[in-house]
């Protein structure tokens, strides 16, 4: 009788532990079926899909007057989704002051520098890129860098404007800089990867306002200086001590020489 009860005691507990075990895993299912209907009616790849085909006109918040507030846009450029902060059309049809970043930075760098905010006081618009594959820009394959800032800057119905090309984005600038782009008043690049793609003879014939900014600690500095310097009046700015991203080293310096350099354009 003992080992009956024991018996029956056990079979019970078994099918309680199964009863159990089935409804874990009755709920266990029914949240995978949850997500997988959750994923099924997700729309970002047809989002995807929309903003390839987003005119420019919908995917860029436009302040027309007297509205300067900075906005971050994007916009499809070279099978890539750009993302920028910006400040246009403050003043309307005023000088544009497009800035690219090192392979380390973003757009964000020059938020967080306070260029984006004293070019603002200044009365300049502004355009600060993440580049392809940096930031929240997405990574395009086959990418042009020539093609690129010329088609952002066309999408972006940017009036006169200047450069500022540091590092990495030399690649971007220099193959830019020397088609001759209608608008493009100035280059101010900061220790530019890319110089030596140009012979010095080309760079002795470049007929554009350059502001050169470099580190005086700065690897770069020997291309610089046989290269960027070989500009004809051509404005120069050792960092004292600066290294490779020498605005970072004295933000001061660097303001004052950029404003200073704008409004000898202005």
């Amino acid at each position: 009788k003992q080992w009956y009860q024991r018996r029956v005691a056990i079979t019970a507990g078994i099918a309680m532990l199964l009863s159990s075990q089935f409804k874990k895993t009755l709920v266990i299912f029914s949240m995978i079926v949850i997500i997988i209907l959750f994923i099924s009616m997700n729309p970002l790849d047809q989002a995807d899909e929309q903003v390839e085909k987003m005119p420019l006109e919908n995917s860029i918040i436009h302040n027309p007057g007297q509205n300067c507030d900075e906005h971050v846009s994007s916009v499809p450029v070279e099978n890539s989704l750009v993302f920028f902060y910006k400040k246009l059309d403050c003043p309307k049809d005023g000088l544009t002051v497009v800035l690219l970043h090192g392979a380390r930075f973003s757009k964000e760098t020059w938020k967080s520098l306070g260029t984006l905010d004293i070019l603002a006081n200044n009365m300049f618009n502004y355009v600060a890129f993440d580049l392809p594959g940096y930031g929240e820009s997405i990574h395009a394959r086959g990418l042009n860098t020539k093609s690129f800032l010329e088609e952002a800057i066309r999408e972006l119905k940017i009036g006169p404007h200047v450069i500022v090309s540091p590092s990495l984005s030399g690649t971007y600038a220099i193959p830019y800089i020397f088609s001759n782009p209608p608008n493009l008043l100035a280059w101010i690049p900061v220790a530019p990867v890319g110089l030596l793609s140009r012979t010095p003879e080309e760079y002795r014939s470049l007929p554009l306002k350059v502001l050169s900014v470099f580190g005086e600690r700065d690897a770069m500095i020997t291309n610089v200086k046989s290269h960027i310097s070989l500009i004809p009046g051509v404005k120069e700015v050792e960092v004292p001590n600066g290294t490779h991203p020498c605005y970072l080293d004295d933000p001061g310096l660097w303001h004052s020489s950029l404003i200073d350099f704008l409004k000898t354009l202005t």
